[in-house]
């Protein structure tokens, strides 16, 4: 049987005021998975841009108080993954 996938969380979208913009469908399904170069959030000065080849996102959630999280962040986990993260 294949082993199942595992997924590291490698980032968090931190909900920082109510100027918050999540460039995501409100009904996007978790381990939806963005290009690097993606734009996924704004909010004043703090910007997310997918940092590598393919990230995934869990939890979107816009509407959460400022200083929660708005979104995780997730990668494949692969042994360059495990690596790059020790």
């Amino acid at each position: 049987a294949p082993l199942p996938r595992v997924f590291t969380v490698i980032d968090q979208i931190t909900k920082q005021s109510d100027a918050l913009e999540l460039f995501v469908a409100a009904d996007v399904a978790n381990f939806t998975a963005f290009a690097r170069g993606t734009v996924l959030a704004q909010d004043g000065d703090y910007r997310y841009t997918v940092r590598h080849d393919e990230e995934r996102i869990v939890f979107p959630n816009p509407a959460v108080k400022p200083g929660l999280r708005a979104g995780l962040l997730v990668v494949d986990t692969t042994r360059e993954t495990l690596a790059s993260l020790v």
